[in-house]
C-alpha cells in the first residue's frame, strides 16, 4: 500500500511539474507580447485586426462604440462587422495597456484560455488529469489553434468553444447558464461562422451525455442564452447587413471553395510543415504549388504522439472517431463545388479549411482518452479500459512505427538528388531551392517522428504518462515557425513620411488597390513577412499608419462590407487610366498617393519624395482634394449606379458639379462649417437657399441627418458613393451620425441576462 501511495503522490508532483512547464513556456512566448516590446505580425494580426482595433480603441476612450470606421472606404461597417468585435468586453483591455501590450495580450491570453478552458472540459469527460493535461495541449497546440492566432477573432472563439461544451456536459442548472454565457462570449467574439459549426460539437456532447431528447434541449438552451448574451453584436450586424456587398450578393461560387483543403496536406497529420514556412518567403520559399495560396490552416498537425494514442481511443469514441473523418472528407470535397457549397449554406459559407475545427477538437478529446486507455486498468469513467496486452500491441506498433519513420529519412537523404527532381515535377516546388529547403522539412519531420514515436513506446511500456505529454510538447514545439512576431519599435514609429503629410493625411495606396490597378507590380523582395512588413510601413500601410491618424478613403473590402456602390467603384477603378483615378481620388478627399515602383509609367502628379527599404516608394500629391463636406454648383440626376459612375468620370469638376441618385432641387449659393467630429459624427453649420450638402462618408441608409430641433433630413447616395443631405433653406446646425439606441437597448439586455446567469449559475443547488 505504501509503494502504491508512493508512486500516485510521484506521479501528481510529476503531473505538477509538466504543468509548471508548460505555464513556463507559454510565459517565455507571451510576455515580450503583453509587454509591448513584441508583436505578432502574420496574415489578418496586421493587415485587418491591427487597424480595426486602433480605430475601435480610440473611440473607445471617447466613452463610444462608432457604427462606422471612418478611416477606410469613407465609412466601413464598424458595430456590424463581426471582425472588429466591437461589443466584446475584452475591449476594456485598451482602456488599462499601452496599445500594443492590450492588443497582443488578446490573442495571448485567449490562448493560454484555450488550453485551461479544454483541460476542465477533459476533465468534465472523465478523463484523468494527466489526459486531460494531454487533450488541452493537443488543442492548444494544434496546427489549428496556432493558425488561430493570426486571426483575432477566431482566436477567442477558440479559447470559449471548450467551456460552451464544458456547461453542456456538466448539464444542469449550472452547466446550462455558464455554458450559456460563455456560448455569449464566443458570438461576441465574432467569427459567426465558426461559432455556427460549434453547433455540430455541440449536440454531439450534450446527446452523449444526457441523450436525445434531453441534449438537444440543452444545446438549444445553451444557444438561446448566448443570443441574448451576444444581442448588441446581432443587433448591429443585422441594421448593416442588408446594405452589403455580401448581404446584397452573397458570395461567388469561388470564394465559397476557396482555401479547401487539398489531399497531399493529409500528410500534414504526420509531419508538422512539410511544404514551407509562413513566416520565410524567400529562404525558404513559400508554400509550394499543393497550396497555391497561403493556407487558411497552416498546418493540419496536432502532434505524432497525440495521433498515436489518439488511435486507441477510436473504437470506444467512434462517434468523435467518425466526426474527425467527415470533417477531413468535408474539407476536402467542399471545394469540387461552390455553387453546391453556397445552397447548403445559405449562401454564406466559405472556406472549407474551417471545418478543421472538428478536426481538431475531435483528435485532441481521443488523445486524452487514447492515454486513459493505455495507460491506466480498470475501471475509467464507468468504461472498462485496456488490459495489459493492448498496451504491449501499442508498444509494437508505436516501434514498427518509429522504424518506418526512420527508414523514410534515411531514404530521403539517400537518394536527395532524385527526391529533390520529384518535389519540383510533381510536388510543386517552384524552384531547387525550394524543393531542396522542402526535402530537408520532410527529413527532419521525419527523424523527429521516430524519435518521437520511439520514446512514446518507452513512456507507454513503462507506463510514464508525465514523459509520454512531455515528448507531445516537443512534437507540437516543431510548429513554432507558425507564430511569427517582429519588434514593436521596428514597426511602430511613424514612418517618415508622415510629418510630410501635415493635417490632411488621407492617403491612397496603389498596392492596395482591389482589383489591382496594374498587374506587373512586383512581390516585395522580402526575405521574411517580418521584413515585409518594415518595407509596407515605408509605403503608410494601414497595419501601422492607422496609429498615426492616417485615413484610406480607397480600400478593399477585405470582409465583403462596404456597400455595393463602393464595390462597383473599386471594381472599375482597376479598369480606368490615371486621369478617371485621380478624378475620384479628389473627389474621396485622398491627397496623397503612394505607389512602389512596378515598371508601369508614373501617375501624372507631383512627386513630392521617394525612399526605398527592399523597393522604391514614391510619396505623390494630389491636387485639390474634396474637403470632408461641401456645397456643389450644380447637381445633375443619374437613372442608375452604372450611370453615374459614367457621369462623374466626365465631369470638368467633380467638387463643381455632384450627381444625384434622384432630381434635388438645389440653390448654387451655400456655406459650409465644420463644427466638430467625433469618431463617425459630424456636426456642421449650413447657410444656403436650400438644396445638396454633399458629405465625405460611405452612403448607407442608416446614417442620418438631423436639424437641431431633431427632425430628420432626407439623405440619398451622391457621386455613386457619398452621403448627400437635402438641407432646407436658411442657416441650420446638421447632426450626421447613427441611432446606437437599438443596440444600447440590446446591451442592457445581454448585461441583464449574463448577469443573472452568473448569479444563478453560481448558487449551490
Amino acid at each position: 500500500m505504501a509503494a502504491i501511495l508512493s508512486a500516485r503522490t510521484a506521479g501528481h508532483r510529476g503531473e505538477r511539474l509538466l504543468l509548471v512547464a508548460l505555464a513556463a513556456s507559454w510565459l517565455f512566448f507571451a510576455l515580450p507580447l503583453v509587454l509591448g516590446e513584441k508583436t505578432l505580425i502574420l496574415r489578418d494580426v496586421l493587415t485587418t485586426h491591427l487597424p480595426m482595433k486602433a480605430y475601435g480603441a480610440a473611440a473607445l476612450a471617447h466613452g463610444s462604440v462608432p457604427a462606422f470606421d471612418t478611416t477606410r472606404a469613407l465609412g466601413q461597417p464598424f458595430a456590424g462587422n463581426p471582425n472588429a468585435l466591437p461589443y466584446y468586453p475584452g475591449n476594456l483591455l485598451y482602456l488599462l495597456l499601452p496599445f500594443w501590450s492590450a492588443f497582443n495580450a488578446h490573442y495571448v491570453l485567449h490562448w493560454l484560455l484555450a488550453f485551461l478552458s479544454f483541460r476542465k472540459l477533459a476533465r468534465e469527460l472523465d478523463q484523468s488529469g494527466l489526459a486531460a493535461t494531454m487533450a488541452a495541449l493537443t488543442y492548444a497546440g494544434s496546427g489549428y489553434v496556432l493558425s488561430c492566432l493570426s486571426f483575432y477573432n477566431l482566436i477567442a472563439v477558440a479559447a470559449w468553444l471548450p467551456l460552451v461544451l464544458w456547461g453542456l456536459a456538466r448539464g444542469g442548472r449550472r452547466g446550462t447558464l455558464w455554458g450559456g454565457v460563455a456560448c455569449g462570449l464566443m458570438l461576441l467574439s465574432g467569427e459567426p461562422v465558426t461559432a455556427a459549426l460549434a453547433v455540430v460539437l455541440m449536440a454531439l456532447v450534450a446527446v452523449e451525455r444526457h441523450g436525445w431528447k434531453r441534449g438537444l434541449a440543452a444545446s438549444a438552451a445553451v444557444g438561446g442564452l448566448g443570443l441574448l448574451v451576444a444581442l448588441p453584436q446581432v443587433v448591429a450586424a443585422a441594421r448593416t447587413f442588408g446594405f452589403t456587398f455580401r448581404g446584397a450578393h452573397g458570395l461567388l461560387a469561388a470564394q465559397a471553395a476557396n482555401h479547401a483543403l487539398q489531399v497531399p496536406r493529409l500528410l500534414e497529420l504526420f509531419l508538422p510543415l512539410p511544404w514551407g514556412w509562413p513566416s520565410e518567403l524567400g529562404r525558404f520559399g513559400h508554400w509550394s504549388n499543393v497550396t497555391p495560396i497561403t493556407p487558411y490552416i497552416y498546418s493540419l498537425y496536432f502532434g505524432v504522439v497525440a495521433l498515436a494514442v489518439a488511435l486507441w481511443a477510436l473504437r470506444a469514441r467512434w462517434r468523435w472517431a467518425l466526426l474527425v473523418g467527415a470533417s477531413l472528407l468535408l474539407a476536402i470535397v467542399g471545394g469540387h463545388s461552390g455553387e453546391l457549397l453556397l445552397k447548403l449554406s445559405g449562401g454564406l459559407f466559405r472556406y472549407p479549411q474551417k471545418l478543421l475545427l472538428w478536426t481538431t477538437v475531435g483528435a485532441a478529446l481521443l488523445a486524452g482518452w487514447g492515454v486513459d486507455r493505455l495507460l491506466r486498468s480498470g475501471e475509467v469513467g464507468g468504461r472498462r479500459e485496456s488490459p495489459e496486452g493492448g498496451r504491449g500491441r501499442a508498444v509494437f506498433g508505436l516501434a514498427v512505427g518509429a522504424g518506418l519513420a526512420a527508414c523514410t529519412a534515411g531514404a530521403l537523404f539517400l537518394w536527395r538528388g532524385p527526391v529533390r527532381a520529384m518535389f519540383v515535377a510533381e510536388l510543386g516546388a517552384g524552384s531547387d531551392g525550394v524543393a531542396a529547403t522542402q526535402q530537408t522539412l520532410w527529413l527532419l519531420g521525419c527523424a523527429s517522428a521516430a524519435l518521437l514515436a520511439a520514446g512514446a513506446a518507452w513512456a507507454i511500456g513503462r507506463r510514464c504518462g508525465v514523459a509520454l505529454v512531455g515528448l507531445q510538447a516537443l512534437a507540437l514545439l516543431q510548429l513554432a515557425p507558425m507564430v511569427a512576431t517582429d519588434r514593436v519599435d521596428a514597426l511602430a514609429p511613424p514612418a517618415p513620411w508622415v510629418e510630410r503629410l501635415g493635417s490632411t493625411r488621407s492617403v491612397a495606396l496603389v498596392s492596395n488597390a482591389f482589383p489591382p490597378w496594374t498587374r506587373s507590380e512586383s512581390m516585395r523582395a522580402a526575405e521574411s513577412i517580418a521584413e515585409g512588413w518594415r518595407d509596407a510601413r515605408l509605403g503608410l500601410d494601414p497595419a501601422t499608419g492607422a496609429l498615426h491618424g492616417l485615413t484610406y478613403p480607397l480600400a478593399p473590402d477585405l470582409d465583403g462590407i462596404f456597400s455595393p456602390l463602393q464595390a462597383l467603384l473599386n471594381d472599375n477603378l482597376a479598369r480606368f487610366g490615371w486621369p478617371a483615378r485621380i478624378q475620384w481620388l479628389r473627389l474621396l478627399g485622398a491627397a496623397w498617393l503612394v505607389r512602389a515602383e512596378d515598371g508601369q509609367p508614373p501617375p501624372p502628379l507631383e512627386e513630392v519624395t521617394a525612399e526605398t527599404y527592399l523597393r522604391r516608394h514614391e510619396l505623390y500629391r494630389i491636387p485639390d482634394p474634396a474637403p470632408l463636406a461641401f456645397w456643389p454648383r450644380e447637381v445633375l440626376a443619374a437613372a442608375s449606379p452604372i450611370a453615374a459612375l459614367g457621369m462623374v468620370n466626365r465631369l470638368p469638376d467633380p467638387l463643381a458639379t455632384a450627381v444625384a441618385s434622384r432630381a434635388v432641387e438645389h440653390h448654387p449659393e451655400g456655406r459650409v462649417e465644420i463644427l466638430a467630429v467625433e469618431d463617425d459624427r459630424l456636426h456642421l453649420a449650413v447657410a444656403s437657399a436650400g438644396g445638396l450638402l454633399v458629405v465625405q462618408r460611405a452612403y448607407f441608409p442608416i446614417l442620418e441627418a438631423r436639424l437641431e430641433d431633431g427632425r430628420r433630413l432626407a439623405t440619398l447616395p451622391v457621386d455613386l458613393v457619398l452621403l448627400g443631405v437635402e438641407v432646407p433653406a436658411g442657416r441650420h446646425e446638421i447632426r450626421i451620425g447613427t441611432s446606437s439606441r437599438p443596440e444600447a437597448i440590446a446591451g442592457i439586455v445581454s448585461l441583464l441576462v449574463a448577469g443573472c446567469a452568473l448569479l444563478v449559475g453560481g448558487r449551490r443547488p
